[in-house]
């Protein structure tokens, strides 16, 4: 059978900074995700992504350090706010256990980090970096319970993951984990 585990991490001071000049450089691809997943990026951080876009003439800072390579400061998952969320990503993730060992994916360290626009993935680490306002947004039901439906189905948060933006260097364009790693979305 195969396994999948979910750690927590907190995030190091310096790694909001890297993710926000990333997304500098991938303007374009950072709004297409948040428009195809209907994500509404709060208001400020995007006009702070696009003002320094404009700033920079449409390029990522040159020393943009891949500060998400390094070694988590991991924290129990049961520990963090977003404990049941990551639970939820766990049981999730563990029906595509078959897909994402073809990957060579068996593990995975979440970090919540406040003031990103988006979800991210460094596949040299197994990082996710979610941002801390759409960790407390996502809804474990597909809907509110109704007088039909006293007990809503379960939403699936696996998209966190397989929907995330890879952390690529500036020369590569990103995508979303599954087609960047080829991971199938599906068992």
């Amino acid at each position: 059978m195969n396994s999948f585990t979910i750690r927590a991490a907190r995030p190091h001071a310096d790694e909001t900074t890297a993710l926000l000049d990333w997304s500098v450089g991938h303007l374009d691809e950072l709004e297409r995700w948040a428009i195809r997943r209907q994500v509404p990026v709060p208001g400020p951080i995007l006009a702070g992504i696009r003002r320094r876009y404009a700033e920079d003439g449409g390029r990522a800072p040159e020393s943009v350090p891949p500060v998400w390579d390094r070694e988590p400061d991991s924290v129990p998952a049961g520990q963090v706010p977003e404990a049941a969320l990551l639970a939820a990503l766990e049981r999730d993730l563990l029906l595509y256990a078959a897909s994402l060992a073809e990957g060579r994916i068996d593990d995975l360290t979440v970090t919540t980090v406040p003031g990103v626009p988006a979800a991210f993935y460094a596949p040299q680490s197994r990082r996710l970096f979610l941002p801390d306002w759409l960790a407390e947004a996502v809804s474990g039901r597909l809907f509110a319970p109704t007088a039909l439906f006293p007990e809503p189905p379960s939403a699936t948060v696996s998209w966190l993951f397989f929907q995330s933006l890879v952390l690529t260097p500036p020369s590569l364009p990103s995508g979303p984990a599954a087609h960047v790693l080829g991971i199938r979305e599906s068992d």
